[in-house]
């Protein structure tokens, strides 16, 4: 099989551990001349295990075309479903999020759930990260059609999404008016094929599966990487995706959406956490 050097091209960096190597392994043979024979035994084993570290990777499966193509899409890693994520990575990234933070699904009920997310979303806002909420329209026909599909899943899916936009929109009226202003929360109305958690430079992306409930959904953390002229990854197209559904097929959530969507029971919004 003949040699091939597009990891070498890919990934610089082995590269430069290969001539690091073979560097030491240089020195160390300069130490034997000069009666050094410690430091040339530490330096040539130090060299060669940092040669063989690299052409090892340069030539295993990181050289794999398709496993290059994998990575050429801007996928950095993959979960069987997205409850094998690790407790409090959720939280963890939307803390760490310097710039923006957008979230489209159909109920967020996960968010809502967590003990952790009050406290993670209140220290972005105040930090002035701009966090959006995009959820699937309650009284929407697409709704009512997942509605059905999650029956089996014991779920009451508009009775989730209800309780979340609630539960939301009531941390966002204990927020201070510069930290409100952050915060916007949607509703769309649009198929609900996938979920989009979108933080600065990377995504997090699970596909629903009409038979099954969303947290077994797979999940596909993306970033953006370069493509050739022409091409997208799949960053690209799904920060496409998620700004058109937020263009097109979405409207924001305010006092009067509230009033009408979601009333206490005297009338008025419920303000309950």
């Amino acid at each position: 099989m003949a040699l091939r050097f597009y990891s070498f091209r890919r990934h610089p960096e082995i590269l430069v551990t290969f001539l690091i190597g073979i560097a030491l392994i240089l020195v160390g043979g300069i130490f034997v001349l000069v009666h050094w024979p410690y430091r040339a035994a530490v330096l040539s084993g130090i060299g060669g295990s940092l040669t063989a570290a690299a052409l090892v990777s340069g030539f295993s499966s990181v050289d794999d075309e398709s496993f290059a193509e994998f990575r050429a899409l801007g996928i950095r890693k993959s979960y069987f479903h997205r409850t094998r994520i690790e407790e409090g990575k959720w939280c963890k990234w939307l803390r760490e999020a310097k710039k923006q933070c957008t979230l489209l699904g159909i109920a967020h009920h996960k968010w809502c759930a967590d003990g952790g997310f009050p406290n993670a979303l209140r220290e972005s806002l105040n930090r002035g990260v701009e966090v959006k909420f995009l959820f699937l329209d309650p009284a929407s026909e697409a709704a009512k059609l997942r509605a059905r599909e999650d029956v089996r899943a014991a779920r009451n899916t508009i009775q989730e999404i209800q309780d979340s936009i609630r539960f939301i929109w009531n941390l966002r009226e204990q927020l201070a008016p510069e930290a409100k202003q952050h915060l916007r929360l949607y509703v769309y109305n649009a198929t609900p094929s996938s979920g989009t958690q979108w933080f600065d430079d990377f995504m997090v992306v699970t596909h629903y599966l009409a038979g099954f409930p969303n947290v077994t959904s797979p999940a596909l953390v993306v970033e953006r990487v370069e493509t050739e002229p022409g091409e997208q990854s799949l960053y690209e197209i799904y920060e496409e995706n998620l700004k058109k559904v937020e263009q097109s097929f979405s409207k924001i959530i305010d006092e009067d959406w509230i009033r009408v969507h979601l009333p206490g029971e005297d009338g008025q919004a419920d303000d309950r956490v």
